[in-house]
């Protein structure tokens, strides 16, 4: 995913596997120099801007106490945040256990300012009202820098106390799985974090501890550290994604970044769509996963190189070992071009767009350009390639330095579906 925001989608695949990057969406991120700061918490203010407001004050107040409670891992003092609740009560004590499993370095959670009553709200006759609340987070052992991003809370208040209803009621466009949803915390090895829906039903562990010996097989600088995230339904893989519902449903999964934008390395995420990535089987399930861990592998969520290297790329390297066949693994592509004849460029963002009923197609194109290059050129020469647009931001010094051009690319890349179609 570039730093611009851009939706990134990825890989079509024979498979009919449909991926996409997620353009992160909703995120309120601070300048680097602000982080210390923020996260040792004199730059924090409790109070709010009106201290004559008191339900404002006891808001605050309570945000403080959760936000002490997380640090704690205490999950009956978060329950007494409930009140009377107890379906509120329930979510305190998972959102603490949750907190603890995946092992969070850091966790801010700073009062913004209310939000007012939604309709609901009102209609229900009780004091209830929606705060929004920034919560800064950062797993231990796997995130270099924090996150960020402001979430919705529900509180209510009798006058006198204020107390905690619900996280649920009104979704954050993006937040953590854990903080949004009941969760189990699997590590199958030491290196790779599996948070999974207690809904969900799709194993993972083993696939992705492969496709992580998958990448490095073609990467061995890779240190093989990845989350992977299962949400247990389409609404809950949106707001773990920032993906709007209608464009997350066909999806099979996502590797997205939530990390200050601007700053290399920071935390991404395998982010899986259960109700796809499910019926795909072993073999497709081990495509999608070890596609998204070379995105995760090489930084691709941050870099601003042409889509169609970033997903063939990472097509590749899945795919490196595989014994399925190229009229296979180029179906849909060899489909296209036969219909409408070769293409005359190498696909941008609007083939990737998720709407375009060709995407997968496209998909297919970028892995036979990355494997065009490691044909002619070798594989040393592909990863070299990658590296310096990677650098750039674009390919023209990367083709340069293959002793070509892109239009000259372009042309041999076109002949060689030209050829495969027919």
């Amino acid at each position: 995913m570039r730093s611009s925001g851009r939706p990134r989608v990825v890989a079509g695949l024979a498979l009919a596997v449909v991926l996409v990057l997620a353009l992160v969406l909703g995120v309120r991120w601070w300048a680097p120099g602000e982080q210390s700061a923020r996260l040792s918490g004199p730059q924090r203010s409790a109070a709010p801007a009106d201290p004559a407001d008191d339900r404002d004050a006891r808001a605050a107040a309570l945000v403080e106490t959760l936000e002490e409670t997380l640090l704690a891992g205490r999950p009956a003092r978060a329950a007494t945040l409930a009140g009377d609740e107890p379906r509120a009560a329930r979510e305190l004590r998972d959102l603490v256990v949750a907190a603890r499993q995946v092992g969070l370095a850091t966790v801010d959670l700073r009062y913004v300012a209310a939000t007012g009553a939604t309709q609901d709200q009102v209609d229900d006759g009780a004091d209830r009202f929606g705060v929004d609340v920034e919560l800064t987070w950062q797993v231990r052992g796997f995130d270099d820098v924090p996150s960020s991003v402001d979430v919705p809370v529900v509180l209510r208040d009798d006058g006198t106390r204020t107390w905690f209803v619900t996280a649920r009621e009104r979704p954050a466009d993006r937040a953590p799985i854990w903080f949004n949803d009941a969760v189990d915390v699997r590590r199958p090895s030491p290196d790779l974090l599996v948070v999974r829906s207690r809904s969900s039903t799709t194993p993972v562990d083993r696939i992705a501890r492969e496709g992580v010996r998958t990448v490095q097989d073609a990467l061995p600088r890779w240190d093989g550290r990845a989350v992977v995230e299962v949400p247990g339904s389409v609404a809950r893989f949106a707001r773990a994604t920032g993906l709007a519902t209608s464009s997350a449903r066909g999806l099979a999964a996502v590797t997205t970044s939530s990390a200050v934008v601007d700053l290399e390395g920071g935390p991404e995420r395998v982010v899986l769509n259960e109700s796809v990535y499910g019926p795909l089987g072993a073999v497709g399930q081990s495509i999608v996963m070890s596609h998204e861990l070379t995105h995760v592998a090489v930084g691709a969520a941050s870099s601003a190189m042409p889509l169609w290297l970033s997903e063939g790329y990472a097509d590749y390297v899945a795919l490196r070992r595989s014994d399925i066949s190229v009229d296979v693994l180029a179906a849909q592509i060899r489909e296209l071009v036969r219909r409408e004849g070769p293409p005359r460029a190498l696909p941008g963002p609007d083939e990737f767009d998720g709407a375009n009923p060709d995407v997968g197609a496209w998909y297919e194109s970028s892995w036979l350009a990355a494997r065009l290059i490691a044909q002619r050129y070798g594989e040393q020469a592909l990863d070299d390639f990658y590296q310096q647009a990677d650098r750039d931001g674009g390919t023209d010094r990367a083709f340069r330095e293959l002793g070509t051009s892109e239009r000259a690319f372009t042309k041999a890349w076109s002949a060689e579906l030209d050829t495969l179609s027919r």
